[in-house]
């Protein structure tokens, strides 16, 4: 299900999503993982009575990977593309219209939602790939006999293998054959972190059947063919107009497809008999490389029809269910102005950065932008995100810095803000009690450059960092310092 919810990210409504959570651990998986893994499965390798000999597929590429990836395609067919992520440029010359009866033209462009933040994909990437040497070994520790160890490191070095192989060439890929913000002027080549931290996901991905049966040299080209499937994948369902958030079908279901079908051209016979403690030599179940008699393709062929037709029969009912009732997919308005979670949920989904150099609040309509990615943040979000931290009876700096900048505060006196903010909180990440709505009271009312406050003010200098307006600072900690006590309401301040 977490397959599903990044390529439908963005668009499809929280009740729709759960119909599906259910719909697909209640009824798909189970069904699947019993056709490839239960002893008496019709499809388990191993079982004598299984389907051309069965599927071998040590940790879920079919019914973990293929089935996931077939719901998120049904799933992204009938929820739509974000708004804005397809673009029709009309040709109206009658002269040159390409369809030669003077009718209009029509080219589709695919417009680039740019990465939200790369610090975060690069460590969830590289979370996942820890995370498969689990999944990969434990299951080779599974299914294996008196040798355990052996396979159990035997999967781990092709894993690695497999996801290192194939970001590399993932990424020259992109950078020498499909790279789309190459600049024309220069003809500039970029190498691409989106595609590098794809393709480490499209190698683990590709090697998840086979990783307790293929040899080391075997895992490198399962990784380089790997590359090319998920970036031909992408391109097609594209050319559809499917639009896929984070490329989980391209990798899911596209790489599952090839990873089910690399057992089939290079398991090895002698890992075979080691991992699944079976005589592979007596009945030549092996790879079609290693002299197989192709049983192992025809069950790993008729694994992902059975799959197509599982996964379709039971999702096009419900997505065509939920569109009809209408609660498929959220409004455009909430798509639009960023606001998804924050009226679905009382969140955001990042922290809000004003940052010294950024841009804070711009304009004078008081629209307020997010610094760490430039989005447009809903003003009526921003005061009860701000109003909230008055709720709370305390502040943070980030929160602190925001008022600042609705109250124009700038150059000397921002240094001044997080000087007092500092002494205010004796180290803490926040201030709280009393001196938090001082803080607040002196921002509202005096926080003005070169500005002294007669009617708090009791230190008759004045200073540029504006500490002045703050009797009793010389006094250690926050919870020292003298300060009038005028608690305030955001939700009521003109700049909100």
């Amino acid at each position: 299900t977490s397959i599903v919810s990044g390529a439908v990210a963005e668009r499809m409504s929280i009740d729709a999503y759960l119909l599906n959570v259910m719909l697909t651990s209640g009824i798909i998986y189970p069904v699947v993982s019993c056709w490839i893994w239960n002893e008496r499965g019709w499809l388990h390798f191993g079982n004598i009575n299984a389907t051309l000999d069965g599927v071998i597929d040590c940790a879920g590429c079919s019914a973990v990977h293929i089935t996931g990836g077939m719901v998120a395609l049904i799933g992204c067919y009938y929820v739509g593309p974000r708004v804005g992520r397809f673009r029709r440029i009309v040709n109206n010359n009658n002269n040159n219209d390409g369809n030669g009866d003077g009718t209009s033209n029509q080219k589709i462009e695919c417009v680039q939602f740019p990465m939200n933040n790369h610090p975060l994909r690069v460590i969830g990437v590289f979370i996942l790939w820890l995370g498969w040497y689990s999944f990969n070994g434990s299951s080779a520790f599974s299914t294996s006999g008196a040798q355990k160890s052996i396979i159990v490191n035997h999967s781990l070095m092709t894993t690695t293998i497999s996801a290192a192989s194939c970001g590399v060439f993932s990424m020259l890929l992109h950078q020498w054959f499909i790279n789309e913000d190459r600049n024309s002027a220069s003809d500039e080549r970029r190498f691409d972190l989106d595609s590098t931290l794809n393709g480490i996901l499209a190698g683990l991905v590709s090697i998840t059947a086979g990783c307790n049966v293929v040899d080391g040299w075997a895992s490198l080209i399962v990784g380089i063919i790997g590359a090319f499937v998920w970036v031909v994948t992408k391109k097609i369902i594209l050319l559809y107009e499917i639009d896929d958030v984070v490329d989980a079908i391209p990798i899911h279901a596209g790489c599952g497809i090839w990873g089910l079908l690399v057992p089939t051209f290079f398991a090895n016979p002698k890992l075979i008999e080691i991992s699944y403690k079976t005589t592979s030599t007596t009945n030549k179940v092996a790879g079609i490389f290693f002299g197989g008699n192709g049983k192992l393709l025809g069950a790993a062929i008729l694994c992902i029809i059975a799959i197509i037709a599982w996964t379709t029969a039971l999702c096009v009912p419900l997505y065509f269910v939920v569109e009809t009732r209408k609660f498929l997919r959220v409004s455009k308005t909430e798509q639009v102005d960023d606001i998804l979670d924050e009226r679905h949920h009382d969140g955001y989904l990042t922290p809000i950065d004003y940052s010294l150099t950024g841009t804070g609040v711009a304009g004078d309509n008081n629209i307020y932008y997010d610094s760490n990615n430039g989005r447009k943040l809903d003003p009526n979000f921003v005061q009860k995100w701000l109003s909230n931290q008055e709720i709370k009876d305390s502040i943070d700096k980030s929160t602190l810095l925001a008022l600042a900048y609705t109250k124009g505060v700038e150059g000397e006196n921002i240094m001044g803000i997080l000087s007092l903010f500092d002494r205010c909180s004796g180290g803490n990440q926040v201030v709280s009690g009393p001196d938090f709505h001082s803080l607040l009271s002196a921002l509202r009312d005096d926080f003005k450059p070169n500005n002294t406050n007669t009617n708090t003010n009791t230190n008759t200098n004045s200073s540029n960092n504006c500490t002045s307006f703050f009797p009793g600072l010389g006094n250690s900690g926050g919870s020292n310092l003298n300060l009038p006590v005028t608690k305030t309401s955001l939700a009521s301040e003109s700049a909100l």
